[in-house]
């Protein structure tokens, strides 16, 4: 492009471009075929000397995040260009996030007005801010060498002009090169996905390590909210989440030479589907795949595979509930896409049913299954599950679901977060729960407890238990205990010197009498537990106890018990209800 800012290429971008390694490219340097300089300790060539050099020897030019814009179809990918920007108070407009996505039209479609480019602008104000005036959204939808000039421009000048307005970037010169693979991707929640929907990209990603950039965004996803994160996500990157990337500027290459799915028939045998964007097969030897599969954990199947078919059935010898595949440029080895993705055993669902028998297909198993029904019933629950697993098959899932469940119980009570008591353990509920409250309530500070069916009409023996035992835990300190449920007159043998730091307080909905509130927890000075069951169900039904330091309820608790004693404010009748 004419007045176009050069842009150069290292060693391992020109290698991985031209097919070859390392080596080679130092040689030809060293022979003075191939014009190069030094940076300090990097060595750079001029993006025309590289592919005038690829050119006379034959060479293919395989398109990159560095090297694309070298050759001549470079034309025929589509870009957009997104800028998040802030305006501060004085005027100046700040660089927050700017992605560069370009694609193959062919393969994906055209994004609108390629060929007339015009700058699109949203904006939002941002109220009671004193860093913050207003968030900006700036698209541009163009061609990829039209998005390069803008891109080098901007690296080159620090700026971006836009009709009258100036974005300010503060960014390093060098790029970092990665990839962002698409959503699911082996659970790693560390790794970026793709901001393609259904292909992998190649990034090159500009950084910025200015904190005044984050802290002002910081404040305006303060003070606008969900207003701000909308905004974001018209980014098609995770910005309310990667606070580490913001002022950066980002390029994606889509990788849409190929398409590629796998799927499994009857959670078995596995389907490996491989095209091209023009729905050809793959050349030869071009790619190739690693499969696999699990089943309740374990791995099933792992297999390498040579890409030389459209499709590629692989046999399974058991059910999966869990697929994955990674597929690699055999030319570097690059792995250019990647996901796993779990499958749906079983569905649940309500339906309207006006007959003996309905024929449903669903995509997983993909078959027809029948369901019964009962005549004359308007509406059912239908559970629909693959019946061709084999017992072996669901025994083994059953077993390692029970396991998983004491595995995160057993690491639950290591961290000493959560404890879970079965129905015939109430006695040591009761000690778990009164021995912490006595340990967390030694510092100064008001004691909670909170459970709305607490002390209600029928006071059972294991409630009375219980009461004695915080009666005790808690002597010397503020016991402050919420209940909810309207009870008759209930007295307790109580000495006054067990009970003379103890209030309790009923709240009730006016009218009915029914609890004003519903979570179950204890509140400390040092912290909280909810309690995921009411007391009289102890004994029934289990108990588990999980503390945080969150402070999630204790606002909600003094606000209920500063409501004044009679009082009807808030839909909250509040009730003295000392049982001695």
């Amino acid at each position: 492009m004419e007045g176009r800012y050069p842009m150069e290429l290292t060693i391992a971008d020109l290698a991985l471009a031209v097919g070859k390694d390392e080596n080679y490219v130092r040689q030809h340097i060293r022979r003075k075929h191939l014009v190069a300089r030094r940076e300090g300790r990097r060595v750079l060539v001029e993006e025309s000397e590289a592919a005038k050099w690829a050119k006379e020897r034959g060479l293919p030019f395989r398109q990159t995040i560095a090297t694309l814009g070298l050759d001549d179809e470079i034309g025929e990918r589509a870009a957009r260009m997104t800028v998040l920007a802030l305006r501060t108070p004085d005027g100046t407009v700040i660089n927050l996030f700017t992605l560069v996505r370009h694609r193959d039209r062919n393969s994906l479609g055209p994004w609108v007005n390629v060929e007339n480019p015009n700058w699109q602008r949203e904006i939002i104000g941002v109220e009671s801010s004193e860093q913050v005036e207003s968030l900006e959204l700036y698209r541009l939808d163009t061609t990829l060498p039209e998005c390069q000039e803008i891109v080098q421009n901007i690296l080159r000048s620090g700026s971006l002009v836009i009709a009258d307005e100036e974005i300010c970037y503060a960014l390093e010169p060098h790029p970092r090169r990665h990839w962002a693979y698409q959503e699911h991707t082996m659970n790693n929640a560390e790794l970026l996905e793709s901001p393609f929907g259904g292909h992998s990209a190649e990034m090159t990603e500009y950084w910025c390590f200015d904190p005044e950039t984050q802290e002002r965004w910081l404040e305006a996803l303060h003070v606008a909210g969900e207003a701000a994160s909308e905004m974001a996500k018209l980014l098609h990157f995770p910005l309310v989440l990667r606070l580490d990337r913001v002022g950066n500027l980002v390029i994606a290459s889509a990788q849409d030479a190929i398409e590629s799915e796998i799927t499994a028939n009857h959670g078995r045998n596995l389907i490996l589907r491989v095209r091209g964007n023009d729905w050809t097969t793959p050349p030869p030897g071009a790619y190739s795949a690693t499969v696999w599969a699990g089943h309740s954990g374990d791995r099933v199947v792992q297999r390498s595979i040579e890409i030389s078919e459209p499709e590629t059935v692989i046999g399974c010898e058991t059910d999966t509930d869990l697929v994955g595949l990674a597929i690699y440029r055999n030319g570097d080895g690059q792995c250019i896409d990647q996901y796993e993705a779990h499958l749906i055993m079983s569905i649940e669902m309500d339906l309207v049913i006006g007959g003996p028998e309905v024929r449903m297909n669903i995509k997983t198993p993909r078959k027809s299954i029948k369901v019964g029904t009962t005549l004359g019933t308007a509406r059912e629950t239908i559970r629909v599950e693959d019946s061709s697993s084999s017992e072996v098959d669901q025994a083994i899932r059953a077993k390692s679901l029970s396991y998983r469940a004491w595995e995160k119980d057993q690491s639950a009570r290591q961290a000493g977060d959560l404890a879970r008591f079965a129905p015939e353990e109430f006695a040591e509920a009761v000690a778990y729960i009164t021995n912490l409250i006595w340990q967390q309530s030694r510092a100064e500070g008001l004691i909670y407890f909170a459970d709305p069916y607490f002390l209600g009409d029928k006071v059972s023996d294991a409630e009375i238990e219980l009461l004695a035992s915080l009666l005790s835990a808690t002597r010397g300190r503020p016991l402050n205990i919420l209940c909810g449920k309207r009870s008759k007159t209930l007295r307790l043998e109580y000495p006054q010197p067990l009970t003379g730091h103890a209030t309790v307080k009923r709240f009730t909905r006016p009218g009915d009498g029914r609890p004003a509130f519903h979570d179950r927890y204890v509140i400390t000075p040092a912290g909280e537990t909810l309690i995921t069951n009411s007391v009289n169900g102890w004994e029934k039904r289990g108990v588990t106890f999980s503390t945080c330091s969150h402070g999630v309820y204790r606002a909600e608790a003094e606000k209920l018990w500063l409501s004044p004693v009679g009082g009807n404010g808030n839909d909250v009748l509040v009730t003295e209800a000392n049982p001695w």
